[in-house]
């Protein structure tokens, strides 16, 4: 049976995709300010959510396209499906939500590599893929768990927590850049017009095995990264 005779996909609000993206996505942070936000549905049960942000960054913008476009550059900042959803679903949520959004846009996202992401979501759904970001500083706990800064920081563990991890046991490593992938949403003309304007340069698709991130404690069903 196809995904589109049971799933669909629609916009949803904050009350459904903030404590997908709090309790099942790895991050287990709000992201930047959400511009959008789509739910994956199997009846009325939602087994996904995706959500587009503007950039964590000024710089993303800056780095990708020339001035006149980067009110037009969005990130694909969270992306969480139930693991008991069907196979490929990822890659229908992502595919959809794209079709929703206002065009044009230019939709980047990353793959972490330090986590094991390959980035085969964003492959499927014809992504550009843009090679690797600059190298990041992570916490690496004490329990072997690698976590941003940032996350420390919005749950409210350590105000400062380079400071705060190496006064409490465990330590920072350098991890590698995450793999950047590029998709511009809009007509023909828009799209080739954009396209003259991108700084990040088209690469051959990274391959390897990917991790598939699992978090457990958000009742009833867990969750999937890709």
């Amino acid at each position: 049976m196809a995904h589109d005779e049971f799933l669909k996909v629609q916009r949803i609000g904050r009350d459904i995709w903030l404590p997908w993206v709090t309790f099942r996505h790895y991050a287990r942070r709000e992201p930047n300010i959400v511009q959008d936000a789509f739910g994956l549905f199997a009846d009325s049960e939602c087994i996904g959510v995706v959500t587009y942000s503007h950039p964590s960054s000024p710089k993303i913008a800056q780095s990708v396209v020339a001035e006149r476009w980067r009110s037009k550059v969005v990130e694909l900042s969270r992306l969480a499906v139930s693991a008991n959803a069907p196979a490929n679903s990822a890659g229908f949520l992502v595919a959809h939500s794209l079709r929703l959004l206002a065009s044009p846009r230019i939709v980047v996202s990353y793959a972490d590599a330090s986590l094991g992401h390959v980035g085969y979501v964003y492959q499927a759904t014809s992504f550009d893929y843009c090679g690797t970001g600059p190298q990041a500083r992570y916490v690496r706990l004490s329990s072997g768990e690698l976590i941003h800064p940032r996350s420390l920081t919005a749950s409210n563990v350590a105000t400062a927590p380079v400071e705060w991890a190496m006064s409490n046991g465990h330590t920072i490593e350098i991890v590698p850049g995450k793999h950047r992938y590029l998709k511009v949403i809009g007509s023909a003309r828009q799209r080739r017009t954009i396209y003259r304007d991108i700084g990040w340069q088209k690469q051959d698709y990274p391959k390897g095995d990917s991790a598939r991130q699992v978090v457990a404690d958000f009742h009833p069903t867990q969750s999937v990264m890709f």
